[in-house]
């Protein structure tokens, strides 16, 4: 247990699951480019070095769907889900049967069929520079002409399909860095359990890191003073 208080941390240990929702092994002599996300793997310089220094026949990739878009890359979501593909290869590699895993892979589903709202944060994102797979040409004209008052704009496929992929290489150094991560989230959660049991309020216990979807789902909207959920929020005059 990260900052371990003997008397006042409940206690000395934690323990860490996750479910992973695919889990692909891939033979490297069988690996085909026809394959879309091995075709998208073999344009990494990255990933061609770290096939040719594996020391097995044999790699796992790791999978996790998100249903929704691609966050912005200066977004707590865009660092949350590498954290969450890098602790999950270090699990996997806890498990005595586990082959290396070379990558992970993240598919935002609802980049393949965009809603209003995500468009109108993805034009934001466009215009501000701080998305990491820019659309250009056709893409890009149509995505800036649109307004939200109108039919969704049409974006190619192949724009769609790169924003709905996102590869995490899993390196120690990375991995170690997310379970440090880990740790840190780890420790505000047990302090503020323990300023909790020890009389302190909640607003006073718990310091919250505002974000929307967060917002939304979390039971304290309705006297937090920073959410920024707009549902059922209640309203002093």
């Amino acid at each position: 247990m990260p900052k371990y208080q003997k008397g006042l941390s409940r206690s000395n240990y934690y323990g860490v699951t996750g479910i992973i929702d695919v889990l692909s092994s891939v033979k490297i002599e069988e690996a085909s480019s026809k394959n879309l996300i091995i075709k998208y793997l073999q344009k990494d310089s990255e990933y061609k070095e770290r096939i040719e220094n594996i020391n097995s026949p044999e790699y796992e990739i790791i999978v996790d769907y998100k249903g929704m878009k691609r966050p912005p890359v200066n977004s707590h979501s865009w660092n949350h889900h590498q954290w969450q593909i890098l602790t999950y290869s270090w699990l996997r590699s806890m498990q005595p049967e586990s082959r290396p895993v070379l990558t992970g892979i993240l598919f935002y589903l609802n980049e393949l069929s965009l809603f209003k709202e995500d468009l109108k944060l993805l034009k934001m994102e466009v215009q501000d520079r701080s998305t990491d797979i820019m659309p250009s040409e056709n893409d890009l004209n149509n995505l800036l002409k649109w307004n939200i008052k109108s039919k969704a704009p049409d974006l190619s496929l192949a724009f769609k399909n790169e924003r709905s992929i996102r590869f995490i290489m899993t390196e120690n150094e990375s991995i170690n860095n997310s379970l440090n991560e880990f740790d840190q989230v780890v420790a505000e959660i047990e302090n503020s359990i323990i300023c909790e049991v020890h009389g302190k309020g909640i607003k006073s216990s718990w310091i919250p890191n505002p974000e929307k979807r967060t917002c939304d789902a979390c039971d304290f909207k309705t006297f937090c003073a920073k959410s920024e959920s707009t549902k059922n929020v209640l309203t002093v005059p």
